[in-house]
């Protein structure tokens, strides 16, 4: 049951980032922000990342068997996923530390 549910979460985390992430490209294509940009980044860098996750419990459960994911790939997942959240982090604070000027 556990197992199932994982995969059922990575996936809706990989798809919630995916829809995200084309909302950033799309406002970044047409505004051209910087901020945008590293959304984009951002989002589509915790998609993948849940994408890595899910798909090491999909191949662990079809092809190899053993009844855990093989660790380097779970890592490899949240090392990408981790990417992502600095990016977040990163936009948020150059926003918040350098400040429109108001000319």
């Amino acid at each position: 049951m556990e197992f199932l549910l994982e995969n059922i979460l990575n996936l809706v985390g990989f798809l919630v980032g995916l829809a995200i992430g084309i909302m950033s490209i799309i406002g970044f294509r047409n505004t051209g922000s910087p901020t945008l940009f590293r959304l984009t980044i951002a989002f589509f860098s915790i998609s993948i990342g849940f994408f890595v996750i899910w798909a090491g419990y999909m191949i662990e459960d079809f092809v190899i068997k053993s009844g855990n994911i093989e660790r380097w790939i779970q890592t490899l997942g949240i090392v990408i996923q981790t990417v992502g959240y600095f990016f977040i982090a990163f936009s948020h604070s150059i926003k918040s530390f350098f400040p429109k000027s108001r000319y």
